[in-house]
């Protein structure tokens, strides 16, 4: 009973606070005891009594989520009034100062909204207080806020950020910077901000821009940047000579960057890369690509790579001719000579066979005669522009021809000018 005793003065002592500091009469008998004790409740759950009992004891928690279900309510005076008193019993509430922030802005006042924004940066270092206060001052045409708001955002977000979850801040940098290359410097987020950023250029078609953000990616010489840098690789490799596509320049420094081969240099005739087989092709940017399935299955070993095609390769539709081997290749305008090394290996009269052939974009070489021996076959082809041409070799079925298994084997290719 003693107890008992103590803890209903407890309450009424606590009640007659917030009365006090909050203007409102309620009666001890109309608390909940259960609620105050019971920690957080659904909003649903809320009692009329519970700012008070908040406010007594110095609950900002409560008072901020008291706030948030009268602005729901469309009480804003009642929210404004329960945040004022979170701030006040815990003044590095960021929560509370935006509150009020939000609570200032909605009501046109703009200084006021800004100070409350400036105060939650100014006691949380955090992503969201920064996130707010840099929205804010973007649309207010603060350029200095801006950015000193953004940069802190950029650089202390959480390290399980996705890329996706940067992309509001990016695009405000992306509006108010001059070049990609500004809103790295100024944001200076590091490895995760320019991913962040490539994704999102991309995203919006804006290739020569991503070159931008993808060359000093590259420069970095970061392992976990590679497959990224890869698909943009890929990605400019397929549009091509599309209107407004970087030129082919572009996407061969960022392929030198990484520094998986000799460099490309189109301009001085070096265009073909891993000629010689010394690495299994990888089927990605200018390496080599070797379909896979249908039919057609591939081994490598350093220096040399074996293409079959089976029975399987020639059932519809591939009745006809279907590519074993491509690469693309950047090319400067000219006229080039390829050389490669091959044999051929296939059972039947080699008249009826299928046939190999070299082919570019325009351009196709006779068929290679088989041979059980390495030998020597050369292509010349023309390229009328710079841009990227796709070189293949192809399988062919002419009609009367078996469609009995056939393969082939590379080595020591060689791309020159002619």
């Amino acid at each position: 009973m003693v107890l008992a005793s103590f803890g209903t003065f407890l309450i009424a002592l606590a009640i007659g606070q917030a009365a006090a500091l909050i203007g409102a009469n309620v009666a001890p008998a109309a608390f909940s005891t259960v609620s105050f004790f019971a920690g957080a409740h659904p909003l649903e759950t809320l009692s009329s009594e519970m700012p008070q009992a908040a406010a007594a004891v110095g609950d900002a928690d409560q008072l901020e989520r008291w706030a948030e279900f009268l602005r729901a309510q469309n009480k804003p005076e009642g929210a404004h009034q329960a945040l004022v008193l979170a701030s006040r019993f815990n003044p590095h509430s960021a929560n509370a100062w935006a509150g009020l922030g939000f609570e200032a802005a909605r009501a046109g006042h703009l200084a006021e909204a800004r100070a409350d924004f400036d105060h939650a940066f100014a006691v949380d270092h955090q992503y969201q207080p920064a996130w707010t206060l840099a929205n804010f001052c973007f649309r207010q045409n603060d350029a200095e806020c801006f950015w000193r708001a953004a940069k802190r955002a950029a650089q202390v977000a959480a390290p399980d950020t996705a890329s996706s979850e940067f992309a509001p801040l990016l695009r405000l940098a992306d509006a108010r910077a001059l070049s990609p290359i500004e809103v790295l410097h100024r944001l200076d987020g590091g490895a995760r901000i320019e991913r962040a950023y490539l994704d999102q250029l991309i995203g919006a078609r804006r290739l020569p821009d991503a070159v931008v953000v993808a060359k000093r990616m590259a420069a970095s010489g970061r392992a976990e940047d590679a497959a990224r840098l890869d698909d943009f690789v890929n990605r400019l490799i397929d549009a091509g000579t599309w209107k407004g596509a970087p030129d082919i320049s572009a996407g061969v420094a960022i392929w030198n960057a990484l520094r998986r081969f000799a460099p490309l240099d189109p301009e001085h005739g070096v265009s073909l890369t891993n000629g010689g087989f010394s690495t299994q092709p990888g089927n990605t940017g200018f390496d080599w690509r070797v379909p896979r399935g249908g039919g057609v299955a591939a081994s490598w070993k350093p220096g040399e790579i074996f293409l079959r095609a089976s029975e399987d390769a020639f059932a519809p539709p591939k009745t006809r001719a279907f590519d074993l081997l491509t690469q693309m290749l950047p090319l400067a305008a000219g006229r080039y000579r390829l050389s490669a090394e091959y044999r051929t290996d296939a059972a039947g009269t080699p008249a009826r066979l299928p046939q190999f052939r070299w082919e570019t974009d325009g351009a196709k070489s006779q068929a290679l005669e088989a041979s059980s021996e390495w030998r020597e076959a050369h292509f010349e082809f023309r390229a009328a522009v710079p841009a990227y041409y796709r070189l293949r070799l192809r399988c062919l079925r002419e009609p009367g021809m078996s469609a009995a298994a056939i393969s082939i084997r590379l080595r020591r290719i060689r791309l020159e000018v002619a």
